[in-house]
């Protein structure tokens, strides 16, 4: 092969890959944008609400809710024979029973093993 057939050959090369390139970002692309999927619209909670998105915001079933309420361990209220829930106790009652780390446990340990002792000597 000459120093010449090299050189006209390189720009049909440089097309093919430049080509072969394109179609593969093009692919790429279009993969992507088929499998994004639309974010749901964020809905705002009312700040009086019913069963229904009382389900939504706490994760349960309506026969939980139901179950939950008739126990009295969900604060709501009843009016003309409806479940209503206010958003703010909802919140509140869900992070009740807040869980204490290792470190908060060990602190609070710690704490009470000094004063037993009569303070830190």
């Amino acid at each position: 092969m000459t120093a010449q057939s090299i050189e006209q050959r390189q720009p049909i090369f440089n097309s093919y890959f430049e080509d072969a390139l394109k179609r593969i970002v093009y692919d790429a692309v279009r993969t992507v944008f088929e499998n994004v999927q639309p974010k749901p619209e964020k809905k705002e909670i009312p700040l009086i609400f019913g069963v229904d998105i009382c389900g939504e915001v706490t994760g349960l079933a309506k026969p939980t809710i139901y179950r939950n309420t008739s126990k009295n361990f969900i604060p709501h209220f009843k009016r003309d024979g409806k479940l209503l829930f206010k958003r703010e106790e909802v919140y509140a009652w869900m992070t009740e029973n807040r869980v204490k780390t290792k470190n908060e446990f060990c602190q609070e340990l710690d704490s009470a093993l000094t004063k037993r002792r009569g303070g830190a000597k």
